[in-house]
């Protein structure tokens, strides 16, 4: 039997599971973090346990860029986070 690999957490977020483009077998938009409310689509992100809106989008491709932005900053902020002394060696 395999064992589990230990998971990251950083400010209560596993980092392992943001990294992951892995989709949910319940994901109906295709992309993690976006889904249709009525008309428009949403994008939004789990941080820390609370879960941000990101705003909602006429298109999907909006929802989409959104999210990504948003997902960037974070994972800049993760690896700040667990790499404190990169900033300071430059």
């Amino acid at each position: 039997m395999k064992a589990k690999a230990a998971k990251t957490f950083v400010d209560g977020t596993c980092v392992e599971i943001l990294l992951s483009k892995k989709i949910r077998t319940n994901n109906t938009s295709g992309h993690t973090g976006v889904s249709k409310k009525g008309k428009k689509w949403q994008a939004y992100l789990t941080y820390g346990k609370k879960q941000f809106s990101l705003g909602a989008y006429i298109s999907k491709e909006e929802a989409i860029q959104a999210r990504e932005d948003a997902e960037s900053r974070v994972r800049e902020h993760l690896m700040a986070l667990m790499n404190p002394n990169a900033e300071q060696d430059e």
